[in-house]
């Protein structure tokens, strides 16, 4: 389950944190004021994807999404000139693998987070 969720210049939002309840919690917001790109944060820090640097707010070179899912610690930076796209795990750092490091994979598949995939976009 997704304990927490912060976002820092991820699309629309500048920053963003979120505490979600272990019972339900709706995010409700009128047209384009963020709703999806929280969403999208998640399959983000969790799938990679969306791909590329379009996540990345447009007035900003940088962004950041921070995740506590099942007491576990995970975070995600990336820049625009491509010197930083890694990912944390409990404070242990994964410097550019190219993929979602195994670990945080292995984490998802043992949790309660799903995403429905026809709708990551």
């Amino acid at each position: 389950m997704i304990n927490s969720l912060y976002l820092k210049n991820l699309q629309k939002h500048k920053e963003f944190n979120v505490d979600f309840s272990p019972s339900f919690t709706a995010i409700l917001g009128i047209n384009e004021t963020g709703k999806s790109a929280i969403r999208r944060a998640v399959s983000w820090l969790l799938y990679d994807y969306p791909k590329g640097k379009g996540i990345i707010n447009n007035k900003t070179n940088n962004c950041q999404v921070d995740a506590i899912i099942d007491s576990n610690f995970i975070s995600r930076k990336r820049d625009k000139n491509d010197s930083i796209n890694n990912w944390w795990l409990n404070g242990q750092e994964f410097v550019k693998p190219g993929e979602v490091p195994q670990p945080i994979r292995d984490l998802v598949k043992n949790s309660e987070v799903k995403l429905d995939a026809d709708k990551l976009n």
